[in-house]
């Protein structure tokens, strides 16, 4: 809508962007993907502790837990007897993030 000014119409367009599409921008995608034992993912500008969980495709909650400071790499080891499609959920000050992880 118009804005009337002196010199005429302005219009002002704003734009915002949640937290979590913040965040799905500052966490990389797994790598590598598909993958047989450890997974990686870079993490740029995320402020204070991160929660981090695997979960299977049935729902079943395989790996939990808390890195203090979720700025840098992180490494999780997947050398377990897990096979398949996995869901791993960052959640943090900037809401739920997830990617998904093929383990051979």
């Amino acid at each position: 809508r118009p804005i009337v000014a002196p010199e005429g119409y302005w219009t002002i367009q704003v734009e915002t962007l949640s937290a979590e599409e913040w965040a799905q921008n500052h966490i990389s995608a797994a790598y590598p993907n598909p993958t047989t034992e450890k997974v990686s993912f870079n993490m740029n500008a995320i402020q204070g502790p991160v929660n981090v969980k695997i979960h299977n495709l049935l729902g079943q909650k395989l790996y939990e837990a808390k890195i203090e400071n979720g700025n840098g790499k992180i490494t999780l080891d997947l050398n377990q007897n897990w096979q398949g499609t996995l869901l791993v959920t960052f959640e943090g000050d900037f809401g739920k993030i997830h990617k998904k992880v093929i383990k051979l």
